[in-house]
């Protein structure tokens, strides 16, 4: 339970930068952030995809910031989702040093590129399916706007006050501390009393649907075991690719504590995503 509470607290702080970060350039920049990010979905989906690619789950927890703060779109958040498999890729390259294991340069390169191109059209898809269909996604978390900036002085004492302390630590810290502490220990204990890791194997198809479906917790661990399989030659690229676009890691984790229906719409849309993809490769002999 310590481990639970030490992971907890190191995330949520990490977290609580990027959103102090965030509110700061909003306050300074958002005429900016509005004229060349918010208004411009492309670059949006293409920025976030190469933030994905970054190995660890740091990219997830930043464009989830600009998502709550509505600077990007739900689309932008798909793509950065899609397009990462969080601590993994530090896993995926060390494999390439490791002789033991069949990893090579291209088949990082291949499953970069197809996460990339999927990553940016998923999110574009994304968007026009909330916009056609008028799918609900929760309001942003609007950034108070005081007086005291419209003479463009900024006061470090006011921000650090009514923004870092009253807004951000008081309205969102505690809910994502708990939700942190809450989910990782569910998922400790469900790995702890299934072994879900020992359980991974079958068939190229069935190992497609079940890395899709491990993929929807929100952490690592069973989903190294597909990088293990892939490097010792004992599942495919498309069961590899089916369950890297599925899984983010702890990224999800600070969205389940903004909005949990906005987590399972975008868990459900890279669950089908993953199965399509990953039977899509599959067909194709890969």
């Amino acid at each position: 339970m310590l481990e639970v509470i030490i992971e907890s607290v190191k995330i949520t702080l990490l977290v609580y930068v990027f959103m102090l970060l965030v509110e700061l350039i909003e306050l300074r920049l958002g005429h900016l952030l509005k004229k060349h990010l918010t208004s411009h979905r492309l670059t949006q989906y293409v920025l976030c995809a190469i933030l994905g690619l970054i190995p660890g789950c740091n990219d997830a927890f930043v464009v989830v910031t600009l998502y709550i703060s509505g600077i990007v779109t739900f689309g932008a958040l798909v793509t950065v989702m899609i397009s990462t498999f969080g601590d993994e890729a530090f896993v995926l390259l060390a494999a390439m040093a490791d002789p033991t294991m069949a990893v090579s340069l291209s088949d990082v390169l291949a499953l970069s590129s197809i996460l990339l191109v999927l990553g940016i059209g998923g999110g574009a898809l994304a968007d026009f399916l909330v916009a056609r269909f008028r799918i609900p996604t929760t309001a942003k978390c609007e950034i108070p706007h005081h007086d005291e900036y419209s003479d463009h002085r900024f006061n470090w004492k006011h921000f650090f006050t009514e923004h870092a302390f009253r807004h951000v630590f008081l309205r969102h810290i505690p809910t994502l501390f708990l939700w942190m502490v809450g989910s990782l220990a569910a998922l400790h204990l469900l790995e702890a009393q299934f072994h879900l890791s020992q359980r991974i194997g079958g068939s190229p198809a069935a190992m497609i649907v079940l890395g899709c479906l491990v993929g929807l917790f929100p952490f690592s661990g069973p989903n190294l075991v597909f990088i293990t399989l892939f490097g010792k030659g004992m599942i495919p690229l498309s069961v590899l690719l089916a369950n890297s676009i599925v899984q983010d890691g702890h990224g999800i984790l600070p969205l389940l504590s903004f909005s949990v229906p906005d987590s399972i719409r975008l868990k459900l849309f890279k669950l089908v995503l993953g199965l399509a993809a990953g039977f899509l490769m599959l067909g194709l002999g890969f």
